[in-house]
């Protein structure tokens, strides 16, 4: 294969996947929206034992897309809830791993939080915790 034909192989590629192709009967108007698009990025920065909120919706669900939370000394149970309610409980966690669960292929959401409760995290001991949540506003 001639180089000139590897490289119009490569730009088909590139369009196909960005939506652009014109012969995809999927692309739309020359772009095609990630749901990515439309989440919030949340810092979080926790280090005190104990509940600590890490989204509080203005009386909106959310749908939470993607976590990273990273320990980062001394071992400790991190416990993320909707409100009250344990959404999921990692127990003894070392210091230097982390959690992450990354964006699904279909879009949908790992969790979803109650409208009107907060995310929260809880930590066991008062150890750096660093990551982020992105989240979607449901209604």
């Amino acid at each position: 294969m001639s180089l000139q034909c590897e490289l119009d192989v490569i730009r088909r590629a590139r369009r196909l996947v960005q939506g652009t192709d014109p012969g995809n009967p999927n692309a739309i108007g020359g772009s095609k929206k990630s749901f990515e698009d439309d989440t919030v990025h949340n810092v979080v920065n926790a280090s005190g034992p104990g509940a600590q909120m890490l989204i509080a919706p203005p009386g909106q669900s959310l749908d939470i897309m993607e976590i990273f939370l990273w320990n980062a000394s001394g071992t400790q149970t991190l416990t993320l809830k909707d409100g009250s309610l344990t959404l999921v409980r990692l127990t003894d966690m070392a210091a230097g791993t982390g959690f992450v669960l990354g964006f699904t292929a279909n879009g949908r959401p790992h969790f979803k939080v109650t409208a009107g409760n907060s995310l929260i995290l809880n930590l066991s001991v008062g150890t750096q915790v660093d990551g982020f949540v992105k989240y979607r506003l449901a209604g």
